[in-house]
């Protein structure tokens, strides 16, 4: 590997490999200058070259924060993905819309030595890394406009944007192998539509189109008496008839709700679980990068571990598991999601198995949620880091 030297005081970047061959960092190729004594107070990064090209240059694309601190995120993963990228050799900035300028941005690296993020001024990145933290924030127009101008500019974006549950599901359904292991979903609109899920399945799920971690779900049951019940991660209420709980949730029928078919799920001691899958892209493939197992404990809405879900080694359950499926159904659904939603990364995946030992895909996230286990959670950004270097064709010797 090589070195490259960010000199605070002036924001200028150098290089020592070569005195009279120019060499070159970031997308917009900015020139590099020759430095032949190394002063303390430079930021070396280890960086590879691409013949007159340095990097790779990697931009995480956060929002701006609403709390004093420098950005938005997960800081404490920002720093795992820029040490991981670094001991690979690359530069990793994280930056929000207010640190775009028409040739390069301004962002913060972690600093080991001050302890701390240090604000720099970087060329434009390789590759985009989209890592806004919610929803609400990605549909900012300003957002907006910061996605328009990397891609604009021929720059991949992973991940452009949050998944819509529809579109997911709407994409799944059009592969040949990835619509077996759905289960029946579609947009709610009418209150027929719910009476008649109802009729034929007993239980139903009633998710937010914009929904993730949980939030927002029911799950609706019809008793033998006719009375339903309707469960979110925090209550239970009881109506006396279907359309008394209809009348009740008028919301769910403007369009920005789904319903699904309930599954009769697995157990072990009595609780539901299902598998909680950390998938990348690598090469032309979507590879497994962890698979993790979460039981409902306090509640039968979610199984998420803020609600009230509990881990299990995979090992609990692996005997059930058919593991060249899942490798090859977590491949399909990164082949459709890449072919209708643009350069798809990562994403996690919750998959139920039914008690016949059917799998069935639950819901797939373009954000995933940081991974409690470990070892998944390393391997998944190391898989991220390679992804990096492969886009932007950038190769660690060997």
């Amino acid at each position: 590997m090589k070195q490259l030297y960010y000199d605070p005081s002036s924001q200028e970047w150098h290089q020592s490999i070569a005195k009279d061959t120019p060499f070159f960092f970031g997308q917009n190729k900015q020139l590099t200058t020759y430095l032949e004594t190394i002063l303390p107070h430079l930021i070396h990064f280890p960086v590879l070259c691409k013949g007159s090209m340095i990097g790779p240059l990697i931009g995480i694309m956060t929002s701006a924060s609403k709390k004093g601190k420098a950005f938005s995120g997960n800081h404490h993963i920002f720093r795992q993905i820029q040490e991981a990228l670094q001991s690979l050799g690359g530069v990793c900035v994280v930056f929000s819309y207010e640190g775009i300028r028409s040739n390069g941005i301004t962002g913060y690296v972690y600093y080991k030595k001050k302890k701390g993020w240090l604000q720099i001024h970087a060329p434009l990145p390789h590759i985009i890394y989209n890592r806004i933290p919610s929803q609400e924030d990605e549909q900012l127009g300003a957002n907006v406009k910061a996605i328009k101008f990397f891609q604009d500019r021929k720059i991949p974006i992973v991940n452009p944007s949050f998944f819509l549950k529809q579109d997911v599901f709407s994409s799944l359904a059009e592969n040949n192998i990835t619509k077996k292991y759905l289960p029946e979903t579609s947009q709610l609109k009418k209150p027929q539509q719910c009476k008649d899920m109802l009729s034929t399945y007993g239980v139903v799920y009633i998710k937010p189109n914009r929904g993730c971690k949980g939030e927002g779900i029911k799950r609706v049951t019809i008793k033998h008496n006719d009375t339903v019940q309707v469960e979110d991660v925090k209550t239970t209420e009881q109506f006396s008839s279907i359309d008394m709980f209809l009348h009740a949730y008028p919301i769910l029928f403007n369009g920005s709700y789904l319903i699904q078919q309930a599954i009769d799920s697995d157990e072990i001691d009595q609780k539901r679980y299902d598998l909680r899958i950390f998938a990348h892209k690598q090469a032309k493939q979507f590879i497994i990068s962890g698979i993790g197992v979460r039981q409902s404990i306090t509640q039968d809405v979610t199984t998420h571990v803020p609600n009230g879900g509990k881990l299990l080694p995979f090992e609990t359950i692996q005997d059930r598991i058919n593991i060249n499926e899942l490798y090859t159904l977590v491949d399909e659904c990164g082949q459709a999601l890449n072919k209708k939603m643009g350069f798809i990364g990562e994403f996690s995946i919750d998959i139920g198995r039914s008690k016949e030992g059917m799998l069935y895909i639950y819901e797939i996230n373009s954000k995933p949620m940081v991974f409690d286990e470990k070892p998944i959670q390393k391997n998944g950004i190391n898989n991220l880091v390679q992804l990096f270097q492969e886009v932007t064709d950038f190769k660690t010797p060997t």
